[in-house]
């Protein structure tokens, strides 16, 4: 009883050295590795058609039965199907797909040519037949020639792609993951990303999400289905705790699965939407890139909300737009997008010099016809301030200075009323001193009946603010500063937002952290 398994061992065994052998050759890697000419797969399959023809004609026809005419000779036959064979290969494009990861496009496509080579030989040999008398090729020789020609190539094949597999695998430094759906393009991905030159991911399962099919593999990947109860065992089954999603099952991500997987502990990645790549091209590029962990607003219970700019486009076009606050998150994104409605100047100013810096490469990168003007200097700083309004004369302001991290501001309350209090104050007086049309304060949802010193700060600054609108109106008779106030919630990845603190502990896998009152 112990001869079979310690046989079966000695065969594993042998066959893992050898495996081992081949993957640490480095004669086989650089065979491999090196894009074959695609003249070379046409060059060995027709050899392989050849090889057929003779192999054929020389077990299969007797010698009464051959014969000296020279149309009628074995040489001259395996010419005219080696002819076919080419032609129909050519036509069919079946040297132009990569051996290593078309092995269901080769079975059809090889398929259909032994078919369709067979069908022209037998039209060939019916008409030699009418027009000479003679017997030119028999039908169990073209069947025999095709099966053959089809066996050798599908080897072929299976020993490159075997060979390839060896060399490539590298499981130790691969990512193990499961890549949701059971669908075609679902197992093209998992197929693409498992055969990548280099890749960093190596899919181990499919997760279907169909309830009606049972488990089963394709091309060696199994296929499970989703479980909410036990997708936990699924995952330790696998060894693997990263699911990758294509960008069309976002949704039922978001509204399904994202929180049994965050539950679990389960990393979620997305295979964002991929340009079109030739798969006849051996330098294509890999999947892997187009892999990247999901942005946060990817998981929101609704759309973003998206405003329409015409209008907005028509107003700040070839203006000067003074932004205060410029190097921080929203600043910056205002920075932007006045750039983006071709601005005739951009006016930013902040105390943060490193930041400000980096504003500036990326503004002369993405938008070099816009100018932009960097103005160093604090919003409490009425002197600095007023410099800038008397050197610019900016028509439209947008003041996003302001200090918004809460529980910092609890402990430094005197510097949150003074940059957001007395810092918009002069903001806000400049600008109706040097007579800008509009002025727009970035507020916060926090200033709505406030419960902490942020809150209150930005809601006194408010308050100002809206004063000053209908006092200017009341009293004089001119047109004055249009002053609008507009409050953002928490915005997603700012500074000062607890978003990319739940993200680092979603990454880091948890727990996350929220704030309470017990």
């Amino acid at each position: 009883m112990l001869e079979i398994p310690l046989g079966y061992m000695f065969f594993d065994n042998m066959f893992r050295s050898l495996k081992n052998r081949m993957a640490e050759s480095s004669l086989l890697q650089n065979v491999i590795h090196t894009p074959s000419p695609r003249w070379v797969i046409l060059l060995i399959d027709m050899f392989i058609v050849a090889l057929s023809c003779l192999l054929t004609f020389t077990f299969s026809i007797t010698p009464d039965q051959q014969s000296h005419h020279l149309l009628n000779s074995p040489l001259s036959v395996t010419a005219v199907v080696v002819l076919v064979y080419f032609v129909v290969c050519k036509l069919m494009r079946i040297n132009e797909y990569i051996v290593r990861i078309s092995m269901i496009v080769d079975l059809y496509r090889l398929t259909l040519m032994v078919a369709v080579a067979s069908f022209v030989l037998l039209i060939i040999s019916m008409f030699v037949n009418l027009v000479a008398g003679m017997l030119y090729i028999r039908l169990w020789n073209i069947f025999l020639i095709g099966m053959l020609s089809f066996t050798m190539m599908m080897v072929v094949r299976l020993v490159v792609k075997f060979m390839y597999s060896v060399v490539t695998a590298d499981s130790s430094r691969r990512e193990r993951v499961i890549v949701l759906g059971s669908s075609i393009n679902s197992f093209a991905i998992a197929n693409a990303l498992r055969n990548e030159d280099n890749g960093r991911f190596l899919p181990v399962a499919l997760l279907s999400l169909n309830d009606h099919i049972g488990d089963y593999k394709i091309e060696n990947i199994p296929v499970v289905r989703y479980d909410q109860s036990n997708i936990k065992e699924v995952f330790e089954k696998y060894r693997c705790s990263t699911l990758i999603f294509l960008s069309g099952q976002q949704e039922f991500v978001r509204t399904v699965l994202a929180n049994v997987l965050l539950d679990n502990n389960i990393k979620i990645l997305k295979l964002n939407q991929v340009e079109e790549i030739d798969v006849k091209d051996e330098k294509a590029p890999n999947l892997s890139p187009h892999v990247q962990k999901i942005n946060i607003e990817d998981l929101l219970n609704r759309e973003p909300i998206k405003t329409g700019s015409a209008h907005i486009e028509d107003l700040i076009e070839n203006q000067v737009v003074m932004i205060t606050g410029a190097a921080g998150s929203i600043g910056s994104e205002i920075v932007r997008q006045m750039a983006r409605f071709r601005a005739g100047h951009i006016v930013l100013v902040d105390q943060a010099e490193s930041p400000m810096h980096e504003m500036q490469l990326e503004m002369e990168a993405k938008f070099p016809d816009i100018k932009i003007h960097l103005f160093v200097g604090d919003v409490t700083n009425t002197t600095r301030m007023e410099r800038a309004f008397a050197k610019y004369h900016p028509r439209y302001v947008f003041h996003a200075a302001a200090y918004k991290h809460v529980p910092m501001m609890e402990r430094n309350p005197t510097e949150a009323i003074l940059t957001n209090v007395f810092g918009t104050k002069n903001i806000a007086d400049l600008s109706v001193k040097y007579g800008v049309e509009k002025f727009v304060m970035i507020s916060t949802d926090k200033a709505v009946n406030p419960t902490n010193i942020m809150g209150a700060s930005k809601r006194i600054a408010e308050i100002y603010v809206q004063s000053l609108f209908f006092h200017r109106r009341k009293h004089f008779d001119e047109q004055s500063t249009q002053f609008i106030t507009t409050r953002f919630g928490n915005v997603l990845g700012s500074n000062g937002s607890v978003i990319p603190l739940f993200r680092r502990q979603i990454e880091a896998g948890g727990p996350v952290t929220v704030t309470h009152r017990d």
